[in-house]
């Protein structure tokens, strides 16, 4: 067992490390392609770039902040009780350090449970790995998937990849494979049998993702490196039919309004590239709907490019062959993408399984089997196990707030 937590805290460490050196990287790169575009002259481009600089960090601070202002009982790591104490929490996310605050808070509890020494409780270890997943997440499809589209359009118009196009692009692309795989092991922790989740799941997963997503992405920047302007408006236009669609389907996973309305904005970003869940109601229709919508939406798009290419060209083929092999590329993608979303979500996913949101601890009394075979804890427990309206629910005394809601809404709908 001692073997089992030291493999699991060196795993956690490496992943955190790993995501905090990309983030670093991301930083360097983008004032770097910054300062090439405005030498070359590209002050459109670089309009772009410092747009997605500076936006999605602040997006960033605005979720972690709103994160920690959730919590019931503060965080108890070093790094959290000393910016506590010192009211330092506001100015860190004010100066747009608050993600380096989250980066540092779960590797010191990585650390402590790697040397066994004065261990943070699990309860809130669970708590600020799952909310550092999270704004991983966003980050994602507010910055990567973005600067990736701007990058490989520009490779599209300018027809050549310089070393730096290709860096960022390739640090875009780890950094959307790393944090699609932290979010897949954020919601294997939900489950009480981890087997059922394993490396095959977790593989296929953010292998999909990745596919689907390069393929949207690509899409994309093909159609702006033509039409860049109507590339905006196509985003506009789908980004507030996506948020009005979140907020049909009543989602609740911030406490106040304010902060809902944010994840639905968010949710609409994040459903312009890629499937997310947003209840447990029919996801599986939802979802096939989406990528239907999505195979249509691209192919517009990619049909729209073919068309000024073609025009704008001397060519007398329709189908010219330089043409074509964008297009093959991202046709692949796509259907590997789908085949390896259906063999995940039919095979490697369980169906519904009893979710563990924190480990329970009775104060009174051990867990109980009942003559039933249905487990009863006692009634002074410290935690629950919430599930989707469509399972069976554990009677609870008070309504879930906070983490522990946003752990059960995210659990529940990766699940159903």
């Amino acid at each position: 067992m001692r073997n089992t937590c030291s493999h699991c805290a060196c795993f956690d460490i490496l992943l955190t490390l790993a995501g905090f050196i990309l983030y670093l990287s991301d930083i360097v790169l983008d004032i770097w392609k910054i300062w090439l575009f405005y030498q070359e002259g590209s002050y459109i481009l670089m309009g772009v770039l410092i747009f997605l600089f500076l936006g999605s960090p602040v997006l960033l601070q605005i979720f972690s902040w709103l994160l920690y202002a959730d919590y019931k009982d503060k965080p108890k790591t070093s790094v959290d009780i000393f910016l506590n104490k010192h009211s330092l929490l506001v100015i860190f996310h004010v100066f747009q350090l608050g993600i380096f605050v989250r980066f540092a808070s779960v590797v010191e509890i990585s650390v402590r449970r790697l040397l066994g020494r004065d261990p943070i409780p699990e309860d809130t270890a669970r708590h600020l790995k799952h909310d550092l997943f999270f704004v991983r997440l966003v980050e994602t499809f507010s910055e990567s998937a973005p600067q990736l589209m701007l990058m490989l359009s520009t490779t599209f118009m300018r027809e050549e990849i310089g070393l730096l196009t290709g860096l960022k692009t390739a640090e875009s692309i780890i950094t959307i494979t790393l944090n699609v795989l932290l979010y897949h092991q954020a919601m294997r922790k939900f489950i009480h049998d981890k087997s059922k989740m394993g490396w095959d799941s977790a593989v296929v997963f953010f292998l999909w993702n990745l596919f689907l997503i390069t393929a949207r992405v690509a899409s994309l920047a093909l159609f702006a490196s033509v039409l860049p302007f109507f590339v905006v408006v196509h985003f506009l236009t789908l980004w507030i039919l996506l948020v009005l669609w979140a907020w049909q389907q009543q989602t609740d996973f911030m406490d106040g309004p304010g902060g809902e309305w944010l994840y639905r904005a968010t949710i609409g970003l994040i459903l312009y590239f890629s499937w997310f869940d947003v209840n447990d109601e029919k996801t599986k229709l939802k979802s096939n709907i989406y990528h239907v919508l999505t195979m249509l939406d691209s192919g517009l798009l990619i049909g729209l490019w073919w068309w000024m290419r073609v025009y704008n060209t001397s060519s007398h083929s329709p189908c010219p062959l330089d043409l074509l092999v964008p297009i093959s590329i991202i046709v692949l993608l796509y259907s590997s993408g789908l085949a390896l979303k259906f063999v995940h979500d039919t095979w490697l996913r369980p169906k519904k399984p009893e979710l563990v949101i924190d480990h329970p601890r009775a104060h009174r009394g051990d867990v109980e089997e009942a003559s039933s075979g249905e487990r009863q804890v006692e009634a002074e427990v410290d935690s629950v196990q919430p599930t989707p309206r469509s399972m069976s629910l554990t009677p609870t005394t008070e309504p879930l707030t906070g983490v522990k809601k946003r752990m059960s809404v995210m659990a529940a709908n990766f699940y159903s």
